[in-house]
């Protein structure tokens, strides 16, 4: 009978269970294949975009993607654009279980269809990849993942996130083993040693980084048909669509206008100071386009990297006046090459990257509250 009882009452048990609505479906913990929309298995990061045969692309520096998963070994498709240009070769960074993202291997999709195959010792493990080289030399696409064990529900992912908008300092041209003879080279860009990435990075914060080597917020010396304010709404380098489902970031950051000094630069006169005020209407514009979309995020207008501080201070300066300054709307002075050393084409170094990041890594502190 006491059997029979405990029996009846688990019943009823089960039942007021139901009824009281709790959940009968708990989520899947770990799958043996998944596709790459599946988002409680993947995350992605920065700009990206799923393309029509289930592959997801992503151009921009630093974006990439995660996975979990329990086993030995993890295998990854990919297929880029530029696989067999030597200077426009795409370059990725595989960090396995948190290493050091700075000494983590880097693989040149050199290949149209390549695989790459991080091998582990048996157990639980995160595999982060990120693209080290910009988006206008290549498409990268993911087109599968698989695994010899399960794959395993990700994390939860940063709180923090940070929108980031340059032209090729803040992609990396010539930051790591370069001279200033040398040319541009995907082999020499290192997206991940930036200032804008350590920053983020530094701030446990997730980074979408919009950047384009010889970009201009209005105009450069070729005439570029993309300009940086567009990036904003772009769903990738390589499709103008509207962007879909905007995370809205916390802060964003812009280091444009080195690119439209060398223009401005290259007048004189009554054209020069018409090219002047033609660049401050154009970031004004930025800035009230970035407000609508993002309405009261803080954003950090960077300038000095390239020593063009002292000229480009003043307009862009002007240009957040004339967006009507309030204190959502901060300018910062980045520190100078000068006597850094100097990467392909004149460009910053990792040194100066470095202490760059220091100092926008201790404003965004400062005006966050972070």
């Amino acid at each position: 009978m006491k059997k029979l009882l405990a029996a009846l009452f688990a019943i009823v048990l089960c039942l007021g269970a139901v009824a009281c609505g709790e959940p009968q479906n708990k989520p899947v913990a770990e799958k043996e294949e998944i596709t790459l929309n599946d988002t409680e298995f993947i995350t992605w990061y920065g700009r990206t975009d799923a393309l029509p045969d289930g592959s997801v692309s992503f151009d921009y520096t630093a974006s990439g993607f995660a996975v979990k998963f329990r086993g030995t070994s993890l295998s990854m498709r990919f297929t880029a654009t530029n696989h067999s240009s030597d200077t426009a070769c795409p370059y990725i960074t595989v960090i396995t279980d948190g290493e050091d993202y700075l000494q983590a291997p880097v693989y040149a999709l050199n290949e149209q269809s390549k695989t790459v195959t991080v091998e582990v010792a048996e157990g639980e493990h995160t595999v982060r990849v990120l693209k080290r080289s910009e988006a206008a030399q290549s498409r990268v696409q993911l087109n599968g993942v698989s695994v010899d064990g399960v794959f395993l529900r990700m994390d939860e992912r940063k709180e923090r996130y940070i929108e980031i908008y340059g032209d090729s300092i803040t992609c990396g041209y010539g930051n790591i083993n370069s001279t200033e003879t040398d040319h541009f080279s995907t082999a020499t860009e290192d997206g991940l040693h930036t200032y804008g990435f350590m920053a983020a990075e530094a701030l446990n914060a997730e980074a979408s980084i919009l950047s384009v080597s010889g970009i201009a917020v209005n105009m450069n010396v070729w005439n570029g048909a993309i300009k940086l304010p567009q990036l904003l709404d772009r769903a990738s380098y390589y499709n103008a669509s509207p962007m879909q489902n905007r995370r809205i970031p916390d802060v964003v950051v812009i280091n444009g206008g080195a690119n439209d000094n060398t223009y401005i630069n290259q007048a004189t006169g009554a054209e020069k100071e018409a090219r002047k005020q033609a660049f401050i209407a154009a970031y004004a514009a930025f800035l009230t386009k970035l407000r609508a979309a993002y309405p009261g995020v803080k954003i950090i207008c960077c300038t000095n990297m390239l020593n063009e501080g002292g000229s480009m201070e003043y307009l862009i300066g002007l240009a957040i006046n004339a967006a009507g300054y309030d204190t959502d709307l901060v300018l910062l002075s980045l520190p100078s090459y000068i006597g850094d050393g100097v990467g392909a084409d004149g460009h910053p170094t990792y040194v100066t990257h470095e202490k760059a990041a220091a100092v926008l890594e201790q404003k965004i502190k400062e005006e966050m509250q972070w």
